[in-house]
């Protein structure tokens, strides 16, 4: 699926993957689809990447290989949930081109025969739900013989995980959430281990602290998010340093960013894509 026929999918080729997201109810039980990759359901340890991957980016790709490498993990994967916690409104790239980018991606780094990497299974998925606790049960069902699964995120998403307005009764969410996942968390922007620290250190976050631990990305990446390379484009700005080539050549075929959404080049392919799929 992932195999690269230019610097963007064709059309017929993103259409399948909307019927499969279309597959996904988020109304039923938790469930997650594997797109692409050798298939990781017999995975001892998993590590997930979630993400809303608009656009991917390079710190995606670190945290995946630094989340493998630390959890000494046999299968990596990036989850795409179909509805994401604060972002309930899909905008900017459709999720089938965000899909097709990772599914290539992930090609990207295994035709690099990494020795870190020799003998992982590398993969994407695509998830019901957005919250983790939903996620983790869902993975679990993908790998049931899965000893552990371990979330890598960035600090400001450990700070959503812990927030209480995220949940009717979060006490029981988290104990069942911890019970089937642990994370570990890279600084982002300004802060730090210190941060992380004083934060599972609060009364209320006690408790979970034992699943939670500190992970070291390189310190060029705690800037780099998605947010600032759509801004960075809709500037004029290609915002290359923070982009794989994959990526940036998309962007530069598609114009995704360069215009508010339903404009410029890229509305015309949203525009173009919804016409078949209605067809």
């Amino acid at each position: 699926m992932a195999r690269e026929r230019g610097a963007a999918p064709e059309l017929d080729e993103v259409l399948s993957l909307r019927r499969m997201l279309g597959e996904l109810h988020p109304g039923a039980a938790p469930v997650a689809t594997q797109v692409c990759g050798p298939s990781i359901t017999g995975a001892r340890v998993l590590v997930a990447v979630p993400g809303s991957f608009n656009p991917p980016h390079a710190a995606h790709l670190a945290l995946l290989r630094a989340g493998i490498l630390a959890a000494g993990a046999d299968a990596g994967i990036f989850v795409l949930s179909v509805r994401s916690v604060d972002k309930e409104a899909v905008s900017g790239m459709l999720l089938e081109d965000r899909l097709w980018l990772l599914c290539g991606l992930l090609q990207d780094l295994a035709l690099e025969g990494a020795a870190d990497l020799n003998g992982v299974g590398l993969g994407a998925a695509v998830s019901s739900r957005g919250l983790y606790v939903d996620q983790a049960a869902a993975l679990r069902r993908l790998c049931p013989g899965a000893q552990e699964v371990v979330f890598v995120i960035g600090y400001d998403k450990i700070v959503q995980v812990l927030d209480a307005r995220y949940y009717d009764d979060r006490e029981a969410t988290l104990e069942r959430l911890f019970s089937q996942a642990r994370f570990l968390v890279a600084s982002r922007d300004q802060s730090s281990a210190a941060d992380l620290e004083e934060l599972l250190a609060r009364p209320e976050n006690r408790p979970y602290a034992a699943g939670v631990q500190d992970l070291v990305l390189d310190a060029s990446l705690a800037g780099v998010s998605s947010s600032a390379t759509r801004l960075a484009i809709s500037a004029g700005s290609s915002a290359a340093g923070a982009l794989p080539a994959r990526v940036a050549s998309f962007l530069a075929a598609t114009g995704c960013y360069a215009a508010p959404d339903g404009q410029g080049r890229y509305g015309r392919r949203v525009a173009a894509l919804a016409s078949r799929h209605l067809g």
